[in-house]
């Protein structure tokens, strides 16, 4: 099973929101060439047997069941790893990203040939929605040390919602370390710096589960980055 572009879901814990998140991609993408792969961190709620379920009835659905070295974004390069269209879409299964800018993120690559083209809460059209004080804290520290240290000219370099060409991704992907928070960050960092679209979408309340993000995850990936800097690993 191959599609034109791929559609990279990583979960943990998702159990509640990954059928409606799957339900919700083939609407608005009814009829295109796609695929789905799932890639679950082997979640204690089961997450990975209900997408096991939903193969049966849905073939453009994939499954990576992950049992070491968990973590989001060494999850999200596994699934790249299998791509075999020409674009390749990461966004989360707990319903906050919204689905219908999908084809604008995908044709941003394939018809205007920016490589890596972001879902952005910070430009025009977008907003961080009813996003708690708290996690808006948290997301903001993370955009400013980006922006102050990496050097990072986009408005949204926290976002988890971004589409890659395929040919980037295998231009740049020897040079990835996948051991932080945010891999898209590592895509804009490394090697040299890609053509960059983002595109306004609001960010919403997540329905079921738990969030993800929090201040001891943001540590980890500010010293991630701040040991590369220490090293003088240059990001250009």
């Amino acid at each position: 099973m191959s599609g034109n572009f791929l559609l990279i879901v990583p979960t943990y814990n998702e159990a509640e929101n990954i059928e409606i998140a799957i339900n919700k991609i083939h609407q608005v993408l009814g009829d295109r060439n796609f695929e789905i792969i799932v890639v679950d961190d082997n979640s204690p709620d089961k997450t990975w047997e209900i997408v096991e379920k939903l193969k049966t009835t849905k073939d453009k659905v994939k499954l990576i069941r992950r049992f070491r070295d968990n973590g989001l974004s060494i999850a999200i390069f596994t699934g790249m790893l299998e791509a075999e269209g020409s674009v390749i879409l990461v966004m989360d299964a707990d319903l906050q990203h919204d689905e219908k800018i999908i084809p604008l993120l995908i044709e941003s690559i394939k018809r205007d040939k920016f490589e890596v083209s972001i879902g952005s809460r910070d430009i025009e059209g977008g907003s961080y929605g009813d996003l708690s004080t708290k996690r808006k804290i948290t997301s903001f520290i993370g955009k400013w040390f980006a922006k102050k240290f990496l050097k990072v000219d986009i408005n949204d370099p926290m976002s988890g919602f971004f589409a890659i060409s395929k040919s980037f991704f295998e231009e740049v992907k020897d040079q990835i370390n996948p051991s932080g928070f945010k891999i898209l960050l590592e895509f804009i960092v490394r090697k040299r710096t890609p053509r960059v679209k983002e595109i306004g979408y609001k960010f919403r309340r997540r329905l079921h589960g738990d969030t993800k993000l929090n201040s001891a995850i943001l540590s980890c990936f500010i010293n991630f980055h701040y040991m590369y800097i220490n090293d003088n690993i240059s990001y250009f």
